[in-house]
């Protein structure tokens, strides 16, 4: 996008536009990104995707500034469009015609930003859409506030350009946030000051072992320092490691409705047993502050003569 055509489209042409970027760079291959060269189009690079849930040490238990909650749920989305993409498919296939249809001729409509509630209030009083979102949201036990959320954002995206329709993009499921600032820039500001070496007087090998010390006694209080200011504003660490399985099953068993043992049976490589798919589905749901969870099928009993 250039000057003239950004003068032209203004801030929503900038979004569309970063969205097709985006959109064209990503590619279903277990949550990879495919970097293409930019002579002749071939691949060149392959950039892993970053395991960390927040995006740092730290997080705000606040839904809206919760970067650790927003991950999962993008986590849950990317492994969704692998293992379950009929999730998608059924939301472009079953919701858009009558979200495009009403949307259509009809500025705000959706607007980035609103809650399910406001959208409601503001442009489905007459529950004209309202109860084909739910229907398909319900077929995939998935009637979470956030998932209808994501789904108007996305369905807006693509009624803005037909490009990210037919890619089916799913970047309307990303969740924003704004997080609170808890420390200005001279609190997080890290000195050290040290005599130096005076090789007359003290070996090298001397020098460093009291230099590193020095170093490492500093920067162990600095960390105390940040960490406790964190922590006195209501700040708690995040979480440091996660497993992708645990958001594949969860996907499965909530959105698929498969039932844990086909899960386990599904892992050619998998150990352990049907408790083990259920406490990886239970460990998910937490980190995705999930409300509804369908309880497991008991599985019946026969009695044979």
């Amino acid at each position: 996008m250039d000057l003239q055509e950004f003068r032209a489209t203004g801030w929503d042409g900038l979004s569309r536009y970063a969205a097709r970027v985006i959109a064209g760079l990503s590619v279903p291959d277990g949550g990879h990104y495919l970097m293409m060269g930019i002579a002749g189009g071939e691949a060149t690079k392959q950039i892993k995707p970053v395991r960390n849930l927040a995006w740092g040490d730290y997080i705000l238990r606040d839904q809206g500034q919760n970067t650790e909650l927003a991950g999962s749920r993008w986590i849950l989305m990317d492994v969704v469009s692998r293992v379950l993409p009929g999730f998608f498919e059924q939301l472009r296939d079953r919701v858009y015609p009558t979200f495009a249809r009403l949307a259509k001729d009809r500025p705000g409509y959706w607007e980035p930003g609103w809650t399910f509630e406001t959208w409601q209030l503001q442009s489905d009083s007459n529950q004209q859409l309202t109860p084909v979102l739910l229907g398909w949201a319900r077929r995939f036990h998935a009637e979470e506030t956030w998932i209808l959320e994501g789904a108007l954002q996305t369905l807006w995206l693509w009624s803005q350009d037909l490009e990210l329709l037919k890619l089916l993009y799913i970047g309307g499921f990303r969740s924003s946030c704004c997080v609170n600032t808890l420390s200005s820039e001279a609190e997080r500001q890290f000195t050290f000051t040290h005599d130096g070496w005076d090789p007359q007087f003290q070996t090298l090998a001397s020098f460093r072992g009291l230099f590193k010390k020095q170093v490492q006694s500093d920067l162990d209080a600095y960390v105390q320092r940040l960490s406790s200011l964190m922590e006195s504003q209501g700040a708690v660490r995040a979480r440091k490691r996660y497993r992708v399985a645990h958001f594949e099953w969860f996907a499965l068993y909530q959105l698929g409705g498969v039932s844990s043992n086909l899960i386990l049976g599904q892992g050619s490589s998998q150990s352990g047993d049907e408790s083990t798919i259920l406490k990886g589905v239970k460990a998910a749901a937490g980190m995705l502050q999930w409300k509804n969870v369908r309880k497991a099928r008991k599985a019946r009993t026969r009695c044979t003569p």
